[in-house]
Formats: C-alpha cells, sequence, structure tokens
C-alpha cells in the first residue's frame, strides 16, 4: 500500500509528548478511514508523518496499541455527546430519549466514517486487535448501561416513570443496549438504513416509554 504523508492540518503540530500522541492518533485515525484495519502498519503510520518507525516505538509499543487507544477515545466522543444531549434537557422521559437520539446518530456516523475499517475486520486477521476492541466495547457498554440506569432511576424517584425496582432498571437497560447492538449489526451489513435511524430510535422510545397496552 502506497501512503502518502498526511496534511500538516490532519497531523497537528506537536509541542510535546502529549501533543506527538495526539497527532500519532489523528494520523492513524485517517488512515484507518481510508485503507481500513489489516492494511496499515506502523510504518505507514509513520510515513503518514513524515517520521522513522522506531520513533513511533517511544509512544506506542505497536499497531494494537494505537487501535486500542483510538477506540478509547471514540468511545468517549460518543459518551461525551450523549451526556450532552442529555444535559440540555430537564425532563426525566426528554432525557431518556435525548440519549436514544444521541446514541443512534453517534452510531449512523461511526458506521459511515470507519466503512473501509470494518471491512478489515470481516476477517480473521489481526485477531488479537478484534479481540481486544470487543473487551473495550464490553467496558464501555457497562459504562454506558450504568449511566442509563441512573436516568431512569431518577425518572422513577421523581415519579415521571412507573415504580421499578433496580433489578427491572437493569433487565430494561441490558435489553436497550442489546437493541443497539442489532441496529449496530444491521448498520454494518446495509448502511443506508442509516437515513430513518433516528425515527426508529424515537418508535423505539415511545414504544419502551408508552408500552403496548392500551
Amino acid at each position: 500500500m502506497s501512503v502518502r504523508r498526511i496534511s500538516a492540518e490532519t497531523a497537528l503540530k506537536p509541542k510535546g509528548e502529549d501533543e506527538m500522541r495526539e497527532a500519532i492518533l489523528v494520523t492513524a485515525r485517517e488512515l484507518l478511514r481510508r485503507y481500513g484495519l489489516r492494511k496499515i502498519t506502523m510504518e505507514d503510520i509513520a510515513t503518514a508523518m513524515g517520521k522513522r518507525k522506531s520513533f513511533l516505538y517511544y509512544y506506542f509499543p505497536g499497531k494494537g496499541d494505537v487501535i486500542a487507544a483510538i477506540v478509547d477515545r471514540e468511545f468517549q466522543v460518543i459518551s461525551q455527546a450523549a451526556r450532552a444531549a442529555v444535559g440540555a434537557k430537564d425532563n426525566p422521559a426528554d432525557r431518556v430519549r435525548a440519549y436514544f437520539y444521541a446514541r443512534a446518530e453517534q452510531i449512523a456516523k461511526r458506521q459511515a466514517e470507519y466503512r473501509e475499517f470494518r471491512r478489515g475486520l470481516s476477517t480473521t486477521e489481526d485477531a488479537a486487535e478484534i479481540l481486544q476492541m470487543s473487551e473495550q466495547r464490553r467496558h464501555f457498554d457497562a459504562a454506558e448501561a450504568s449511566y442509563l440506569a441512573d436516568l431512569i432511576i431518577e425518572g422513577v424517584r421523581t415519579k415521571i416513570f412507573r415504580a421499578l425496582s433496580e433489578k427491572e432498571v437493569q433487565a430494561f437497560c441490558q435489553f436497550v443496549f442489546s437493541a443497539l447492538h442489532g441496529i449496530e449489526l444491521e448498520l454494518f451489513l446495509d448502511p443506508k438504513l442509516a437515513d430513518g435511524l433516528k425515527t426508529r430510535a424515537d418508535v423505539m422510545f415511545d414504544v419502551l416509554y408508552n408500552g403496548l397496552l392500551r
């Protein structure tokens, strides 16, 4: 694969160790978006930055560590976007709905951005990186489920939602994240489904909130 240098605007202009790590991650993320997981190496990242491969090992032990740092950052962005959307609402019901909206938007955005990256994940190569990302995802989902549970418990406490036990709230959150995983799989198979994702999230929330009984 022929990798060209990333523009100065994309790679940033590092001034210290933290800035250099950031520049490496920005460059690697752009290469992932362009070429996919399997088709980039530490040497490719170094070439894109105009550096020697040995230079990168001061900041990251290997490609897997770079990928893990990018995944962590993406999870942080998703989490921050959801919390910002929730924070803009006052009513507990609106806050939970805002969480669903934000997650749907973030899922669609990343599925579109990482089309080549996803193709790389469809192979059995780079299994270590895939397993590591799966473990990172489990930690992320656990933290998000806990956050969503807190939002629902707030609604129960203020009597906006009906009385639910902690066990029932946890079961609800597990169901929600199973649904989110299903949506992500559908988008993986057919990215065009992203067009109506927000509407589907709205319908899902209304059914969950109002129930099926008249």
